[in-house]
């Protein structure tokens, strides 16, 4: 059975919870989150994870490894990942003891398990008087989150998802080519159609 994580301090819309579980109906080996960040990297001077503050939210659906759990708006997550999961025991505590996304977005590379965001991302209402202690504050503000980054992604894993950078970006590049291919072809249409019809229309007057 899938596991559903929720934050207590957000207010969730009715439809959530059947959002969630349409989507891992739809895909029941991804996890599936409501607002999730794309992970960005360089290689210069070695491969290492950009600063935290920088990543950007994603714009699609596509299941991705470089997609970054954010827990806030909700997610659900495959038996499978949760059994591999219970795995690694209590071992985050020893490199992000307060960033369990960062903890569930490197298992889920390590195990295969790609991390989907469900339509687009997603912020939901927080409860009135409940962020005057945030982890938020340690974690961004005071850049907690980079730090703990920096401890638990590997050489492998950040190998890895340099790699799953490179490629992606060729797939946009490509798929950026064949849609101007295709815009180019239907306005050679409308153009010669256009030229067509004045044509019919200029022997009938």
């Amino acid at each position: 059975m899938p596991l559903v994580t929720a934050d207590d301090d957000v207010i969730y819309p009715r439809e959530w919870l059947q959002k969630l579980i349409a989507a891992y109906e739809g895909n029941p080996s991804a996890i599936h989150c409501f607002r999730t960040h794309r992970m960005r990297l360089t290689n210069t001077p070695i491969t290492r994870l950009l600063p935290y503050g920088s990543w950007t939210p994603c714009e699609n659906t596509h299941p991705s490894h470089l997609n970054f759990i954010t827990g806030v708006s909700g997610a659900i997550y495959p038996p499978d990942y949760l059994k591999y999961l219970r795995q690694h025991g209590k071992a985050f505590m020893q490199c992000c003891p307060t960033a369990d996304d960062i903890w569930l977005t490197v298992i889920a590379l390590r195990g295969g398990f790609k991390i989907a965001q469900l339509d687009s991302s997603e912020n939901f209402t927080e409860i009135p008087k409940t962020q005057m202690k945030r982890l938020f504050d340690f974690n961004v503000l005071l850049g907690a989150n980079q730090i703990q980054l920096i401890r638990t992604f590997s050489e492998v894993d950040l190998s890895a998802l340099w790699n799953l950078q490179a490629s992606e970006r060729q797939i946009d590049s490509e798929n950026i080519v064949i849609k101007e291919k295709h815009a180019n072809q239907k306005a050679t249409r409308l153009i010669l159609a256009s030229s067509a019809s004045a044509r019919i229309t200029g022997r009938g007057t």
